[in-house]
């Protein structure tokens, strides 16, 4: 159980692999590990694709054709067409038919490449039912390991000995856990095998996916292997062979649960039998480096979603968690820790437990897993981010968030301002869709516009509920600040869990922060109890997918980062490019094994393919990464034409523009000013004369002298942002663009995006600094500007040019301090101060191009105004991705939620 007052909900490092060291297996445990079998080195040689097609180009287009999906009909139309008779000639294949067989007989795909079927027919213990035949077809799953780990383009990607690493000092080390071999799950293995053995951890992902909802709702029931041993970026990727088809378990309806169970443990002990031996004696294989290995290939995770969890142990539905031994009743508490099930205690309950209505009753299945070395099929049903949280949490979130919304905000009902004026208060879901309507444009987000309201989605995708979590938090806090900041809290807690759970890497520290989260849910779920949907039950939060948010750490402890153990990324976006796409090709008659034939082909091309692209590639070394610069630059400046300004003398392809014609069209007074004290700051600098603060915003008595220069205006800036997506190279950057274009998406409109802008240096004693921005303040663009000197010259005699940014700088509210309640900064425009003898800039700046950090999104906390359409508040918008979501966080946070939960107990305590 947690502790009432356990410090929680603190925010990690972006990423926790920053200088590493690493303690090899050996080092520790005295043993060798993923040592070669032999001393010789094999080397393979490379199919001659040649000697299949007769030519380079005959292989092309016969991949070609694989690529874009021809199916048989296609071809044959193909070479049916006399105009391409000169085509026809230069292929050695004349039909569909003859095309397919070609690409079967490529030599660098799965030895041994058979689909195997078989009809089965199981009769139900308990029933007596029988069921109908079954069609059921698979592959040898020793000969996909074997062809995973030898492909020799994956050698750089492969590892075949466990690690543990750490951070800090070697007098303070701090575990890390990234990639499946720094988890502890490979480390105990190792632990129980020879010296010199290696581990091949087996992932299989088993999911049930729909192929056409027209004809007949056909479905499929795929079953993919892949290698702990790859990296896991090698495993996902669509375009290399890294995950394979592994066979389709039946999809015939059959209503008898056991006589289900009893076919899907079948066919799922046929397909992983070959691995009872392997793991327990191990097998030589050759690898992708030319050495040979004594491999033990072991079953580490089966990835699947809780309804064939439940298959997979024969549990009760709804009522036990399928990997521990928590009671029916206690699976509220997210702070309960509990032994995992084993075989052991599986069997017991199925000899004690025979009457149904039994809360321990589990179905008599005998398990296929049992027969394995080294597996416990209930520790091997690791988190799936995607169907657990995004799908599973979230949803549930949002259900109750609306509901609530709903009730505070019931809608058609007068109320009155301070000048006693009716105002009508319109209802949650609506007031929920306009927030929506008003987030903001960032790169990659999933904006819910007119085209399509937030309440008004139905099926949700994973990208989807992806993009809520990075906008949530700041669309719904003006909303419930006021009115329900507990229940914003519950909020905020599984927007960081969800966000903590997708981290690339962890450390101890992160892990804490996620336990944190946890706890935080756990008390603050009270909000949103009257919520929750039970069918004839109190109001509970006893489900077996909340309960299992309590094994989230454990996983990370075990497998490394959960992204490498996600659905999403090792099954669902397989089900596109290895079933639903070949399934379009086929004719509709046995489609199975049809879909089989084409991922042999598949296969064998994206191996010629990957062997290939690896071998024309040059490798990225150290030096490569060091030599990496980032750097903040402008676009190609726009033409005259594109602006939409009438200016007369002035050519439409022309990209330079007087200043003081500029000054004239966008009509904001400060212009000229503010260009000004630009030019002056920027020639000062260059003759190297000191700028003090009072100097950088003095306005000039006259400005006009530089209304003569030229400009040119461009629509964008490219920037950097640390994107945290690569744990082995936390300095690396995505880059990103801001924009300040005319006539947006022709709409007539400027879109003008807000930036982070480094105004001065954290600790400048010149300016008051501010522990959260470090110097940072958030700027709106206005133009991009190149201004060109003609009195002066660089090195090279050319006129100097002065690339800046025309801004309206925003002011940070609280004193630029997190508010503790949202945990957002907000920002507000200035009131505009039209005094005639003011002596410094105000709103409006120009700030050099290198002072631009990075794209801020800001989410309005009020609507805009229906006269100006403008706003005057905003949020910055943390969530957008992890580099803000680790640096804008109050240093005070832990205090503060540890003061929020004191006082939330002490509120319930008195109500009850």
């Amino acid at each position: 159980m947690c502790a009432k007052d356990d410090l929680v909900g603190r925010k990690g490092p972006l990423s926790t692999s920053t200088q590493t060291w690493e303690v090899l297996f050996q080092t520790h445990d005295g043993r060798l590990a993923g040592e070669p079998a032999t001393a010789e080195s094999v080397t393979a040689k490379d199919p001659n694709h040649v000697d299949t097609f007769g030519s380079d180009f005959a292989f092309s287009f016969a991949a070609w054709l694989q690529r874009i999906k021809c199916t048989l009909g296609d071809v044959d139309s193909l070479f049916a067409d006399a105009r391409l008779h000169d085509l026809h000639t230069r292929l050695p294949f004349q039909s569909g038919r003859q095309w397919q067989e070609a690409m079967s007989a490529m030599q660098s795909g799965i030895q041994d490449d058979i689909w195997i079927q078989e009809d089965i027919a199981k009769t139900s213990g308990l029933s007596g039912l029988e069921a109908d035949q079954h069609f059921f077809v698979y592959q040898n799953i020793l000969s996909l390991i074997a062809f995973i780990i030898s492909h020799r383009p994956f050698a750089d990607e492969l590892v075949y000995a466990p690690s543990q690493f750490f951070s800090g000092n070697t007098d303070y080390p701090v575990r890390v856990y990234h990639e499946l071999h720094s988890g502890d799950w490979w480390w105990n293995i190792q632990q129980s095998l020879p010296d010199g053995a290696t581990v091949v951890p087996i992932i299989i992902s088993v999911d049930k996916t729909q192929l056409s909802l027209i004809s007949g709702d056909v479905a499929a029931w795929p079953v993919y292997v892949t290698i702990g041993n790859l990296s896991r970026e090698a495993r996902r990727r669509r375009s290399t062979p890294g995950t394979l088809l592994a066979g389709f378990i039946p999809t015939t309806k059959i209503r008898d649960p056991l006589l289900k169970s009893q076919v899907y443990h079948y066919c799922m002990g046929k397909l992983l039998s070959p691995l009872e031996n392997a793991a327990k004696s191990g097998i030589l294989l050759a690898c992708a480096d030319g050495r040979t290995r004594q491999c033990y290939p072991t079953i580490c995770a089966i990835l699947a979603d809780y309804e064939e969890q439940v298959l997979l142990t024969g549990v009760k539905k709804n009522r036990h968690c399928t990997r521990c031994t928590v009671a029916p009743d206690d699976r509220e508490d997210l702070c309960g820790s509990y032994p995992w099930r084993t075989e052991q205690f599986t069997r017991l309950q199925q000899e004690r437990c025979l009457d149904k209505g039994h809360d321990d009753f589990v179905h008599p299945v005998d398990c296929f897993g049992w027969k394995h070395h080294n597996f416990n099929i209930h520790v091997s049903l690791a988190t799936d981010t995607l169907h657990l949280l995004l799908k599973g949490l979230v949803m549930k979130m949002l259900d109750f968030m609306q509901d609530m919304l709903d009730d505070i905000y019931p809608g058609s009902r007068k109320t009155w301002d301070n000048s006693t004026t009716p105002v009508t208060q319109e209802s949650g879901s609506t007031q929920l869709n306009e927030r929506f309507r008003q987030v903001m444009h960032s790169t990659g987000l999933k904006r819910f516009n007119n085209k399509r309201a937030f309440t008004e989605v139905s099926q949700w995708t994973g990208t989807e509920q992806k993009a809520i979590i990075q906008q949530l938090v700041a669309v719904v806090s003006p909303l419930f600040v006021s009115k329900a900041p507990f229940a914003l809290h519950f909020i905020r807690a599984v927007c960081d869990l969800v966000t903590l759970a997708q981290y690339k890497s962890h450390d101890e520290d992160t892990l804490a922060y996620i336990q944190g989260a946890l706890e935080r849910m756990n008390v603050f779920k009270e909000e949103f109890r009257v919520y929750r949907r039970t069918l004839g039950e109190e109001k509970n939060f006893n489900y077996p997918k909340w309960h299992a948010l309590t094994h989230i750490i454990q996983d990370i402890r075990m497998y490394g980062a959960l992204d490498g153990i996600c659905t999403g990324a090792n099954s669902e976006a397989h089900h596109i490019t290895m079933v639903k796409q070949f399934y379009s090709m086929t004719n509709k008659k046995e489609y199975i094994l049809q879909i089989c034939l084409h991922n042999s082909r598949r296969t064998a091309l994206l191996a010629a393919d990957h062997a290939t692209v690896v071998k024309q590639s040059r490798p990225s070394t150290t030096v490569d990464i060091q030599d990496r610069t980032y750097s903040t630059r402008v676009t190609r400046p726009l033409p005259f034409r594109r602006l939409g300004w009438s200016i007369p003398g002035i050519q439409p392809h022309s990209t330079k523009l007087p200043l003081s014609e500029v000054a004239a069209n966008i009509a904001i007074s400060d212009f000229t000013h503010a260009a000004a004290v630009f030019v002056r700051n920027k020639r000062q600098a260059a003759a190297g004369q000191l700028i003090t603060s009072y100097d950088e915003d003095r306005l000039d008595v006259d400005p006009s002298w530089v209304g003569r220069m030229s400009v040119q205006i461009h629509p964008s800036i490219k920037c950097w942002r640390s994107s945290g997506k690569r744990h082995n190279d936390p300095e690396h950057c995505d880059e990103e663009v801001v924009r300040c274009a005319p006539n947006w998406q022709q709409t007539g409109l400027w879109r003008r995006d807000y930036v982070w802008v480094q105004e001065f240096e954290h600790g400048d004693n010149r300016r008051q600094s501010r522990t959260v921005t470090d110097g940072r303040v958030v700027a709106q663009l206005h133009l991009i500007l190149t201004i060109i000197d003609h009195t002066r010259y660089d090195k090279d005699g050319k006129h100097m040019a002065y690339i800046g940014a025309f801004s309206e700088v925003l002011l940070f509210n609280n004193n630029g301090q997190i508010d503790n309640t949202t945990g957002m900064l907000s920002v507000r425009r200035r009131a505009w101060n039209a005094a005639p003898k003011r002596r410094t800039l105000q709103a409006f700046k120009f700030y050099d191009l290198s002072t631009i950090i990075r794209p801020v999104h800001l989410v309005p906390r009020d609507l805009p105004d229906s006269t100006t359409r403008t706003t005057m508040s905003y949020y910055v918008n943390n969530y957008i991705d992890w580099d803000e979501y680790n640096r804008l966080y109050s240093p005070t946070f832990d205090i503060d939620l540890l003061r929020t939960l004191r006082e939330y107990r002490r509120k319930r305590t008195r109500n009850n």
